[in-house]
């Protein structure tokens, strides 16, 4: 970890109350005016400042530089932008976003996930913005053949992870409260086992992603990779600024 990414700062983040303010009024912000390279950096500035002091962490925010026109597209695309701090993307770091979102009761889960990503790479990326899953009735197959034909890379859990809890604070929606999404960008490692439970075969299979918005919750489990389903979709990202 690079003093460019995060480091403690208990002096820094002295006024709690300023920070959720500040926040609040980003978010408003963020929902009634005009979309625009400056305001969406400064939103996410301001989410990681909030998030960041949860985790006694200063999670600085590089801006956005894309273009207004890049920006317009992207959105009229049913796409939205998220930072993901580069601290914040490998697999090691899903203990830090359940601290953070609480994402389970039960913390070992996320300790024995023992899931890989396509890659660790933090910076500003594009999602779908969609609360139901996207690409919806496809399996693995078609959805990478699809991705690949879009020039996105399917979406990594951490990168879930972090747009659907943006999505709650600026939407007032989880991703996939009704639905599921494959998150076939990480992939969850099992070990096949004979009777005698000797290891036969180490095998990988995409994670799949759902909000429970009671409690809220999220579940995460393996997916058939030739599972088709009405409710089930899969989420895709495109990196715009690649921060290491």
């Amino acid at each position: 970890m690079s003093e460019q990414e995060a480091f403690p700062v208990s002096a820094y983040y002295k006024d709690r109350k300023r920070i959720d303010l500040d926040l609040k009024i980003a978010i408003e912000d963020y929902r009634s005016k005009l979309h625009t390279p400056e305001l969406i950096s400064n939103t996410w500035r301001l989410i990681w400042r909030a998030w960041g002091y949860k985790l006694n962490l200063l999670i600085k925010t590089p801006d956005c530089n894309i273009s207004q026109t890049e920006l317009t597209e992207l959105e009229n695309q049913g796409l939205m932008l998220v930072y993901i701090p580069p601290k914040l993307a490998a697999p090691e770091d899903v203990f830090l976003l359940n601290a953070l979102f609480h994402l389970n009761n039960n913390p070992l889960m996320y300790k024995n996930l023992n899931y890989q990503n396509i890659n660790n790479n933090g910076g500003w990326y594009d999602i779908e913005k969609s609360i139901d899953a996207p690409n919806a009735n496809m399996n693995e197959a078609e959805l990478i053949g699809l991705f690949i034909a879009k020039k996105r890379d399917p979406q990594r859990f951490n990168t879930y992870v972090i747009g659907s809890q943006a999505s709650k604070l600026l939407t007032g929606n989880y991703f996939d409260e009704k639905t599921h999404s494959l998150i076939i960008g990480s992939r969850r490692l099992i070990n096949i086992s004979n009777a005698n439970l000797s290891i036969v075969e180490n095998i990988s299979i995409p994670l799949s992603g759902h909000f429970y918005t009671e409690e809220p919750r999220l579940s995460t489990s393996g997916c058939n990779e030739n599972q088709e389903d009405p409710t089930m979709g899969g989420r895709s990202e495109k990196a715009r600024i690649i921060v290491k």
